[in-house]
């Protein structure tokens, strides 16, 4: 969706070992000739921990209706979606739409599309971390060749990863 191929994604906790008011979530997007940074929402008063990150950790990022989806994982309760709207632009605050939000289902559900994607479908599969594949798995279809029978199993591991406070 991006004019360059080459662009690439980032999460940067600021302040991360301060644990207080002082912390900020920066999401970064590279092309080969900018940088675009925006703020990231979160519930600051529940010590929420990004750490440094590479786009394997704690984020994916899919299409959505001529946008990109952030999906963030974090360490703490700042768990959900950023919708971020395109041209890229630098500046501005992200809102976090949690996974509570039903708003975050209709977005997440854009999911099976974008997977038709080999390299969407990837990030996710290819993944250790089993937020993520249990995400892909929930809206997507599975990682691997599997028959139905799992999907009360997918419901469950979903609910362990991101309904968890």
């Amino acid at each position: 969706m991006l004019p360059n191929q080459k662009a690439t994604f980032q999460v940067i906790n600021v302040n991360p070992f301060f644990n207080d008011q002082s912390s900020e979530i920066l999401l970064l997007v590279r092309t080969s000739d900018s940088v675009f940074e925006y703020s990231l929402q979160f519930p600051k008063a529940q010590r929420v921990r990004a750490v440094i990150a590479t786009p394997d950790f704690p984020a994916r990022m899919f299409p959505y209706h001529h946008q990109l989806a952030l999906l963030l994982s974090s360490f703490g309760p700042a768990k959900g979606i950023y919708v971020l709207p395109l041209p890229l632009k630098s500046g501005g605050t992200l809102s976090l739409i949690s996974v509570d939000d039903p708003r975050f289902d209709t977005i997440a559900g854009e999911l099976n599309n974008a997977a038709k994607d080999g390299t969407v479908r990837d990030q996710f599969c290819e993944s250790r971390r089993y937020d993520f594949i249990t995400f892909y798995e929930k809206y997507a279809g599975y990682c691997e060749e599997q028959g139905n029978s799992r999907g009360t199993a997918v419901t469950k591991t979903f609910d362990q990863f991101w309904k968890k406070n």
